[in-house]
């Protein structure tokens, strides 16, 4: 396990040297780049899920973006990624804390990018984390507040 994850250090360090030369046009997308690397190498290996630590250095690369580069174009997306990660960290293993780290990254998507078009993607998801928890009620409110806000977006069928 150590060495896929040195392995997967060493693909970071690479795509940050090479971010400036693949057209990156701000920290925050070179370190989007960087996290979306990590995250593409990790999703797919069961035996790394297994360990809730990877999946916390894998969201906190995600965090890492709009921390160090909160005007970068990638920040929404960051916010979006982190979110989405720690649902399914939350779904994994079940720690309060990835709830709440889930509720904040979504949340910010909605008060900080709201006519994006992953706020819809984070109203949803954040229902989807009240129902894993058993919140029926918030579930619903955050389901329905995605057919209300968001008509036309692509996750009304899904609420």
């Amino acid at each position: 396990m150590w060495t896929r994850l040195y392995q997967l250090g060493m693909c970071m360090v690479l795509v940050c040297l090479l971010s400036p030369a693949i057209g990156a046009e701000s920290k925050g997308d070179a370190l989007y780049i960087e996290a979306r690397t990590a995250y593409e190498s990790f999703w797919g290996d069961e035996d790394l899920k297994a360990d809730r630590d990877n999946w916390l250095e894998i969201i906190s690369g995600f965090e890492r973006v709009y921390k160090e580069d909160p005007s970068s174009p990638s920040a929404v997306k960051a916010y979006y990624m982190a979110g989405k990660l720690s649902y399914h960290c939350y779904r994994y293993h079940k720690n309060s804390a990835d709830f709440k780290r889930g509720i904040r990254n979504f949340e910010a998507v909605l008060r900080k990018f709201p006519g994006h078009s992953l706020a819809d993607d984070s109203r949803y998801y954040l229902g989807e984390l009240y129902f894993k928890a058993g919140n029926k009620k918030m579930a619903a409110y955050e389901y329905r507040m995605v057919m209300e806000k968001y008509p036309d977006g692509d996750m009304g069928r899904d609420a």
